[in-house]
C-alpha cells in the first residue's frame, strides 16, 4: 500500500511527539536517579560527620571525669598539708640543748648546789658567774653549813674553760683556793682545794639544758 507524500508528512509529527514523550520520561527518571544518588551520598557524609562528633564528645566527657577525680585528689592533699602545717605551727618550738660547758655557764648565772668536805661538814654551795669573755670566766663562791648554819667566807675567782673543764683560782684572798670542775651530762662537779687547810671540798651543781 502506497502512501501519498501528504500522508507521510502527517505521520512524522506523530512519531516525533511519541518519541519526545518517551525521551522526556527517560530524562525525568535519569534526573530522579541522579538526585537520589546525590541525596544518598550527602546523607552518608552527614552520618559519618555526626559519628565523629559524637566520638569526640564521648572522649571529652571521659577526660572531664578524669580531671574531676584528679581535682578531688589534689583538694584532699591540700587539706592534709594545711592540717599538718597547722599542727606544726601550734607545736612547741624545739629548743636546741646547750652541749658545751662554755655555752652553759652564762654571764650573770647563779648556781646553787652542795658541798661536802673530809671533816663530814656539808651544806649549800653557791657560785655566781660575774663575767664571761670567750674562754675566760670570773665569779664568786660561798658556802653555808647545813649543820651549823654558818656562812663561810667566800672568795672571788678567775679562771678558764677548756672543753668541759673549768679551772679557776681565788683572787684577793689570804687562803688560796683552786677550783677544778667538770661537766658530766647535766652535772657540774669537782673540787675546791684549800691550800691553807690542805683539803679538797667536793662540790656539785645541776645545770639546766
Amino acid at each position: 500500500m502506497f502512501r501519498t507524500q501528504a500522508q507521510s508528512r502527517l505521520l512524522v509529527p506523530k512519531l516525533n511527539r511519541a518519541q519526545g514523550k518517551t525521551l522526556t520520561r527517560r530524562f525525568v527518571i535519569v534526573l530522579a536517579l541522579l538526585g537520589g544518588a546525590g541525596a544518598f551520598e550527602v546523607h552518608g557524609q552527614q552520618t559519618t560527620d555526626v559519628k565523629k562528633l559524637q566520638d569526640r564528645i564521648d572522649l571529652l566527657e571521659r577526660q572531664l571525669k578524669v580531671s574531676e577525680k584528679e581535682n578531688e585528689v589534689l583538694k584532699r592533699e591540700i587539706e592534709q598539708l594545711k592540717t599538718s602545717q597547722s599542727k606544726s605551727d601550734s607545736a612547741e618550738p624545739v629548743v636546741k640543748s646547750k652541749s658545751s660547758l662554755s655555752d652553759r655557764l652564762a654571764d650573770g648565772m647563779t648556781l646553787t648546789g652542795t658541798y661536802f668536805d673530809p671533816n663530814q661538814d656539808k651544806g649549800e654551795a653557791r657560785m655566781i658567774i660575774t663575767e664571761r669573755d670567750g674562754k675566760k670566766i670570773k665569779g664568786k663562791y660561798a658556802a653555808t653549813s647545813s649543820k651549823t648554819g654558818e656562812v663561810y667566807p667566800g672568795f672571788s675567782f678567775e679562771g678558764e674553760i677548756v672543753g668541759n673543764r673549768m679551772i679557776a683560782k681565788s683572787v684577793g684572798s689570804a687562803n688560796k683556793r683552786t677550783m677544778t670542775m667538770f661537766l658530766k651530762g647535766n652535772s657540774f662537779e669537782g673540787t675546791v682545794y684549800n691550800s691553807f687547810y690542805n683539803i679538797n671540798v667536793r662540790v656539785g651543781y645541776i645545770l639546766e639544758n
